[in-house]
């Protein structure tokens, strides 16, 4: 769903290579990044409505859940599930643009 192979991801930020922008193109500074709390802070989250960013450079809506991998005490990564919801977001726009 991404575009990258493992190999282009293994040693890089993840934030910077799929989280990088709002929807509207500005910068998500990865401070205010929940799935990056999760690897930094081990915090838990769960987002309805962001996006992620694709190798080629176009972005898709998803919801998420970060869960955070402790080893000895310490926050050492996250797992983090997503799921394209982009025909939710058809539907809900279809659907607050209709005449009642």
């Amino acid at each position: 769903m991404l575009g990258f192979a493992e190999d282009e991801m293994l040693g890089h930020s993840v934030h910077d290579l799929i989280h990088h922008s709002h929807k509207d193109g500005s910068n998500y500074p990865v401070e205010d990044c929940p799935m990056s709390a999760s690897c930094t802070q081990a915090i838990e989250s769960c987002v309805i409505d962001e996006m992620l960013w694709r190798k080629d450079g176009s972005s898709f809506p998803v919801e998420y859940s970060s869960m955070p991998i402790i080893k000895n005490g310490k926050s050492v990564g996250a797992v983090v599930t997503f799921r394209d919801i982009t025909e939710r977001k058809r539907a809900e726009d279809c659907f607050c643009t209709k005449e009642l």
